[in-house]
């Protein structure tokens, strides 16, 4: 499809809005913990607190120092990496990445790393569906990402959407200057979306697919 064609760009967090990783996150905390001498039990409360959400504010979150900050998000990702069977997929938004995939500019914008998000996607059959993924692996924030996805389309009246589970992914779609979808299933709760002031907070996949559907050019 010709860029010209699409209606819209929706960019996709990827952690707690495509991919119900909270269990894999909360027993891998946990285990890497353990190897710094910390005894905590994670708990999604650790995750509802973290602004910005990031593995390395996990880890100051739970108690770790700041000179092992860098190896306790190392030793995160590498588990993801190596699990042997990707985490699953949050029921219904196979269907609304499949209905959007049609006419909508698809990408990831994620926390987690690029190998992590393409084995995930190959597994639920979604490989093709999104032509661009950035993950905490490449250089660059959440806003410069989101932005160089911007630079590939020179349409003004294009809509661009960023479609994420913590209130630090709203920060980063209103900096970068697109809109923000806040969904109610991830890891970070409904007041704590709020107060970020999402220009739209769903509580439901098909509530998500109709209301990027209905964000169209302006004539």
């Amino acid at each position: 499809m010709s860029l010209k064609q699409y209606q819209r760009i929706a960019i996709f967090d990827f952690d707690g809005v495509l991919a119900d990783t909270l269990v894999d996150m909360l027993r891998f905390s946990d285990e890497v913990a353990a190897e710094f001498g910390i005894h905590h039990h994670t708990t999604l409360q650790d995750l509802e607190v973290l602004q910005p959400m990031s593995f390395a504010n996990l880890g100051r979150q739970i108690g770790l120092s700041e000179r092992h900050i860098i190896s306790y998000v190392q030793k995160m990702l590498e588990r993801f990496e190596t699990s042997p069977i990707p985490c699953p997929i949050f029921p219904g938004m196979s269907e609304v990445v499949t209905k959007l995939k049609g006419d909508s500019f698809l990408a990831i914008v994620s926390g987690n790393t690029r190998i992590v998000i393409q084995r995930f996607l190959e597994y639920y059959s979604l490989k093709d569906a999104f032509q661009q993924i950035y993950g905490v692996d490449q250089p660059g924030g959440k806003v410069e990402k989101i932005k160089q996805i911007l630079t590939k389309f020179t349409l003004p009246n294009l809509p661009a959407i960023m479609i994420g589970d913590a209130a630090s992914d709203t920060d980063a779609a209103h900096q970068a200057g697109i809109l923000a979808i806040a969904v109610g299933w991830g890891h970070q709760p409904q007041s704590k979306l709020i107060q970020a002031h999402p220009d739209y907070f769903v509580t439901s996949p098909q509530e998500l697919l109709d209301t990027i559907m209905a964000i169209k050019p302006m004539e």
